[in-house]
């Protein structure tokens, strides 16, 4: 009984062996075809199956496989890939198969990407001053929306050797207002007040404002004006999608405000807008009057020329109100509203 067990056992570690000597093994190295630089987790692969193995730090590998032809894939990131057939495995022996790898080359048409350069943000304005030619500075959206500026006369306030004066004329290096030029997205806007050649700076709210540049120094591209500065007012683009905004701001002056004999006169009623509503337009009678002298080119007012009772209702027609009034004054307020879209229109 103990010969048949030992048989038995015999057999079985004859067929063992014989089983596990069907196996051979495949090694090599991997390397890079162009500097000779040895590639490192390269993988080495039985395609269709999970055997496979990755190179060591020295470029080498060796993977167990059946015994029999196979095709072996050898990949690394960024390399072509190589796949080699009819690699012969022999039982119990070693084959030998070393490759080298080139680069992966992809070939594609040109891409052009358009953009719009930003100046709503600090970094930007800060590379747009270090290339510029000239000397310049300013404020971005994004440090005005920080401070808390309402216009662009207080924004400016903030920039470096520029001064305001009144809240709304600016001095650049100390030059006075007519001697610096203010632009609009870069186009020249006449002054509003006929006795200084500058612009109003408190009529531009800082919620359009993308950025404000003060060219210090001048440039041949500037205006022939800016021989003391340029203060271009840049706004923001065509909003993407409906944007509304509203606030209103109320100061006091203990000298002003919220007296009860505060002196002004009666004026119209939409002068709370800056509008006037007609109360300032000449008389209809006084216009009708200048009007007949402009075409008949009379130039000398006269009661032969005119009746006592046209020149008595010419006179009439006007206000006779000569003294100031006295009111309850309220805070000084401001409203600032901006309301901004993009519309399609198909003709």
């Amino acid at each position: 009984m103990s010969r048949k067990i030992f048989l038995i056992i015999g057999i079985i570690l004859i067929f063992s062996i014989r089983i596990f000597s069907q196996t051979g093994t495949l090694r090599g190295n991997v390397f890079d075809e162009k500097t000779g630089e040895t590639l490192i987790g390269a993988t080495i692969m039985l395609p269709g199956t999970t055997i496979g193995v990755s190179t060591d730090f020295d470029g080498n590998y060796s993977l167990t496989l059946p015994v029999g032809k196979h095709e072996i894939k050898i990949s690394y990131i960024s390399y072509e890939t190589k796949k080699f057939s009819e690699i012969t495995i022999k039982s119990g022996e070693i084959t030998i198969l070393n490759t080298s790898l080139g680069e992966a080359t992809l070939d594609i048409e040109a891409v052009v990407v358009t953009a719009k350069a930003t100046q709503k943000t600090e970094s930007a304005l800060q590379v747009l001053q270090k290339k510029a030619p000239q000397v310049m500075d300013g404020i971005s959206a994004e440090q005005i929306t920080k401070l808390g500026d309402n216009n662009a006369a207080q924004a400016l306030k903030r920039v470096t050797g520029v001064s305001v004066q009144d809240g709304k004329y600016v001095f650049v290096r100390g030059l006075s207002e007519r001697y610096t030029k203010v632009t609009f997205n870069g186009a020249e806007i006449p002054a509003l007040d006929p006795e200084r050649n500058t612009v109003q700076l408190d009529i531009f709210p800082s919620n359009i404002i993308e950025s404000i540049i003060v060219n210090k120094t001048f440039t041949p591209d500037m205006p022939g004006e800016s021989t003391g500065g340029q203060v271009d007012i840049i706004t923001k683009d065509f909003p993407e999608k409906f944007t509304f905004q509203f606030s209103t701001s109320f100061s006091y002056n203990p000298q002003a405000n919220l007296n009860e004999d505060f002196i002004t006169y009666k004026g119209g009623n939409t002068d709370w807008l800056g509008i006037d509503d007609g109360t300032r337009n000449i008389p209809a009678v006084a216009q009708d009057a200048l009007d007949r002298m402009v075409n008949e080119n009379y130039n000398q007012i006269n009661q032969v020329y005119f009746t006592t009772q046209e020149l008595n209702d010419i006179s009439n027609s006007f206000s006779t109100e000569m003294e100031p009034i006295k009111k309850n004054s309220f805070l000084n307020n401001s409203d600032k509203i901006s309301l901004g879209d993009q519309v399609q229109l198909v003709f």
